[in-house]
């Protein structure tokens, strides 16, 4: 989900805090990279953040090293949370980033951090205390729309901060146990000399799956966070983007029984898929009056077989990619909490929009599905048809 945000957040004591920082390091020897870094972490983004863990980690300072690599985290997934790229290729970069932050600068650091209670508590108080400003000439990597407002800005970093510290604390109390510490050493060992892909059934393989499997069945003396903190509440009700140039036309509960994204470029599109056998035919006909094939096409995003919707859907974005030619089809569906005692119905959600009609329309759009809470509400089944908004 996108959320557009703008905002200036002041700190006060940042000098105190990266002296606080030092002296739980001092025993290493910290460059003046490493320092600088340290320094502007109200002022930094993503990859300054992790250029500058690189320069600690050189140094052999791992609990700067951990706080940049963790700081640059929060920063990423609040930008990419809030400042809407610009153009097209703006875009790809918010791309790449995403690919720096999942495939690159991942994980939570040095584990000998978390295994001393002392350092542990420490690096996540001062987490908890850092804030990030973004000021008029902030640049995350792309440019972004100016239309950014300072709350949801406010509210979508304390969101990150708290979800990232929540499952550190969770990871902190694991990685204490020592038996899951050796596997742990074990497993990242034999990764590292086994670089790239593994090949499925091979000796590696194998090893590693055991490895694993021990791991998984040591458990942690604080559970997996299986609810989102007070700070994340904000985004449980979705706000449909007002300039958004598509519009969702209708939602159901009998679609595809997977998931999947498709755009349909004529009427007999529609009428020869799966659309035209979950919707009766007034309600076939209704949906295609609304669409000018000419210059729009039909969208349809599935979410498979859920057993807790609870019928709050939506496609939250239809965005072509003239660059890539690509089109991406994103939504969100209301799940029941842990908490609620509501029986499980099988169900298969969809929802149906118009949007406007591509240069290019690819075969296959790309999806991006997201739960969210949406309480104690009864959930909905397959038999029904239309989904109707309460």
């Amino acid at each position: 989900m996108r959320i557009n945000g703008k905002v200036r957040l002041f700190i006060v004591g940042l000098l105190s805090m990266s002296i606080q920082l030092s002296a739980l390091a001092s025993n290493d020897e910290t460059s003046s990279g490493c320092d600088l870094a340290m320094t502007k972490i109200q002022l930094l983004n993503a990859n300054e953040f992790w250029h500058g863990a690189n320069e600690c980690a050189k140094s052999g300072n791992r609990f700067h090293t951990t706080f940049l690599l963790l700081a640059g985290q929060i920063r990423a997934m609040t930008d990419l949370g809030t400042l809407k790229a610009a153009s097209d290729e703006d875009e790809i970069k918010v791309g790449e980033l995403y690919g720096i932050l999942y495939y690159k600068a991942g994980g939570s650091g040095h584990d000998e951090i978390y295994r001393d209670i002392s350092l542990s508590n420490n690096l996540l108080h001062q987490l908890n205390n850092w804030d990030a400003e973004l000021h008029d000439s902030y640049d995350p990597g792309w440019k972004y729309q100016s239309n950014i407002g300072t709350l949801k800005y406010a509210q979508m970093f304390a969101c990150q901060k708290a979800v990232r510290i929540s499952k550190l604390n969770w990871y902190a109390s694991l990685i204490r146990n020592d038996e899951y510490y050796e596997a742990s050493k074990e497993l990242n060992a034999l990764r590292a000399k086994n670089p790239g892909a593994i090949t499925s059934g091979s000796d590696i393989e194998k090893q590693i799956s055991s490895i694993m499997t021990r791991m998984r069945a040591i458990k942690p003396s604080n559970p997996l966070p299986r609810t989102q903190p007070k700070e994340c509440m904000f985004a449980n009700k979705y706000e449909p983007d007002p300039d958004a140039e598509f519009t969702q036309l209708y939602k159901g509960a009998n679609g595809p029984k997977s998931s999947k994204a498709l755009a349909f470029k004529s009427k007999d599109e529609v009428i020869d898929s799966w659309i035209s056998e979950s919707l009766s035919p007034d309600l076939l006909n209704n949906i295609l009056e609304q669409v000018n094939f000419e210059n729009q096409i039909l969208v349809s995003l599935s979410f498979g077989k859920r057993r807790n919707s609870t019928g709050t859907i939506y496609i939250s974005d239809v965005n072509y990619n003239a660059v890539r030619e690509s089109l991406d089809v994103s939504g969100l569906i209301g799940v029941t909490e842990s908490k609620c005692e509501e029986p499980f119905a099988d169900s298969y959600p969809f929802a149906l929009a118009v949007a406007p009609r591509p240069e290019i329309i690819p075969a296959y759009p790309g999806m991006f599905l997201q739960n969210f809470p949406d309480g104690c509400k009864p959930v909905i089944d397959s038999s029904i048809v239309t989904v109707q908004d309460e």
